[in-house]
C-alpha cells in the first residue's frame, strides 16, 4: 500500500479543505436554491476528505455535521472556528483511507459491475480507481491496455457482455480517449453540466498519488466550470479488443 507521512497527508488535507471551501461559491452558482451544507454534502470532495477508506464517507461524524450546521448560518465564520477540528478528524482516518480501494483487484485500476437495470443487460459497465499509485495509470500505457483486455475477457465470461459502457470525467480527456476506438468517440455523449460529489466528477480534482490536483482545481475556480464535464460513452468489446490489438498491444504477449 502506497504510504505518505502523516505529517504530508495532514498539509494534503489540509489544501483540500481549503479548495472545497472556495468552490462553496462555484457551486452556489450552479445551485442557488440549496443551502451551503448540502453543496458541502453532495458537490465537493468533503465525503472524500473524511473517508475513512478507499469510500468516500456516507455517514458524517458528529463534528462534521457540527460544521456543516453551522456553514449555513455564516460559513467564513464556520471555516475558522472547525477547520482544525475537521483536519483532525481527517488525520484520524490514516493510514486507512489511503488503502486501495478493496472494490478492484490488488494493483488493478478497472472492474465491472453485474447488471445495470436502467441498462441493457448486454452493457459492461465498468469503473475506474488508480490501482498504481503513486504512479498515473494515464501515463503506463501497456498496463492499461492489459488492464482493458482482461475486463474484457471476465466480463464476457461472467456475464456475457459484449457491450463496453461508462460514464466519466476521464471521456473529456484526450489521453483516457486514446485507449478506445473510433466507435467509443462517436458514441460520446453531451458533457454533463452539474457538479455531484463523486469521483466520476471529481476525480480531476486529485493527482496520481491522491492528493489536490492543483492544475484543475485552479481551473475550476477560476471559471466555475469543471475542466473535463462528465460524457458517456459505449463501444463494442469487439471493436475495444481490435483496437487494443492494433493500436497499443500488438507485438506484446498476454501477461
Amino acid at each position: 500500500m502506497f504510504l505518505i507521512p502523516p505529517e504530508e497527508y495532514r498539509r494534503n488535507c489540509a489544501e483540500m479543505f481549503d479548495f472545497i471551501v472556495r468552490c462553496v461559491p462555484c457551486c452556489r452558482k450552479k445551485y442557488p436554491e440549496i443551502s451551503c451544507s448540502e453543496i458541502l454534502r453532495k458537490h465537493t470532495l468533503f465525503p472524500y476528505l473524511l473517508r475513512e477508506n478507499a469510500q468516500e464517507c456516507r455517514q458524517f461524524p458528529a463534528e462534521a455535521e457540527e460544521f456543516l450546521k453551522s456553514a449555513d448560518e455564516d460559513l467564513d465564520r464556520a471555516v475558522l472556528e472547525f477547520r482544525e477540528k475537521i483536519l483532525s478528524v481527517a488525520a484520524r482516518n490514516y493510514p486507512e483511507s489511503l488503502a486501495p480501494n478493496p472494490l478492484f483487484g490488488e494493483g488493478r485500476s478497472l472492474r465491472f459491475q453485474e447488471p445495470h437495470p436502467d441498462l441493457p443487460r448486454n452493457w459492461c459497465v465498468f469503473h475506474i480507481t488508480n490501482g498504481i499509485r503513486p504512479k498515473s495509470f494515464l501515463k503506463e500505457e501497456l498496463y492499461l491496455a492489459e488492464g482493458f483486455r482482461r475486463l474484457l475477457d471476465e466480463a464476457e465470461a461472467d456475464y456475457h457482455y459484449d457491450t463496453l459502457y461508462t460514464f466519466t470525467w476521464l471521456n473529456s480527456n484526450p489521453r483516457f480517449l486514446y485507449f478506445f476506438p473510433e466507435e467509443w468517440r462517436r458514441n460520446l455523449g453531451e458533457p454533463h453540466p452539474g457538479v455531484f460529489a463523486n469521483l466520476g466528477f471529481l476525480g480531476q480534482f486529485l493527482n496520481a498519488e491522491g492528493g489536490l490536483n492543483r492544475k484543475t482545481a485552479d481551473l475550476y475556480l477560476a471559471t466555475g466550470e469543471l475542466p473535463f464535464k462528465p460524457r458517456k460513452s459505449h463501444c463494442s468489446f469487439a471493436s475495444m479488443r481490435e483496437h487494443l490489438t492494433r493500436n497499443i498491444l500488438k507485438g506484446h504477449t498476454a501477461s
